[in-house]
């Protein structure tokens, strides 16, 4: 009778198992799915889904991670990218969304005040792009002051 009841809980925790790991992959072609129509924030909730489903499944989790980045939730990819890479995801694509999403919410105290909080805005531009000219420069950097006027006396 113990062989029994311990064989038909064997068999529950498999057929949840693959039904987890089947819904997994279903919320998950829904994902992409919506987003070769282009709703993003469709996209996420079906991907939230299919990672509630199975939180160790690669693809859902870099999909997420890219999926948070489009629509702007920074703390949440990066939380995801780095879940990624824990996972083997080890990828050029990983890394430099890692890279970008790291350096872009470094944050600090805006001098002697410990209220407010400044930060540091890294964008990259593509090799191509004319967004610099007339300027022959490759790089920008764009600087906060507090007296424009003043500091141009100077």
């Amino acid at each position: 009778m113990y062989k029994i009841h311990l064989l038909a809980a064997a068999c529950i925790i498999a057929v949840s198992s693959f039904a987890q790991s089947d819904s997994s992959t279903f919320y998950l072609q829904k994902g992409m799915d919506e987003k070769a129509k282009g709703r993003r924030m469709e996209v996420v909730k079906q991907l939230e889904k299919a990672y509630s489903f199975n939180k160790e499944n690669k693809q859902v989790v870099s999909e997420l991670a890219a999926a948070y980045t489009e629509v702007k939730f920074y703390t949440k990819a990066r939380e995801k990218y780095s879940q990624a890479e824990s996972l083997g995801d080890r990828s050029a694509s990983t890394y430099k969304n890692l890279m970008n999403l790291n350096f872009n919410m470094r944050q600090w105290y805006e001098g002697a005040d410990s209220t407010k909080k400044g930060q540091t805005q890294w964008t990259p531009f593509a090799e191509t792009t004319k967004y610099f000219e007339p300027s022959t420069k490759d790089f920008m950097i764009n600087y906060r002051v507090e007296n424009l006027d003043a500091s141009k006396a100077y």
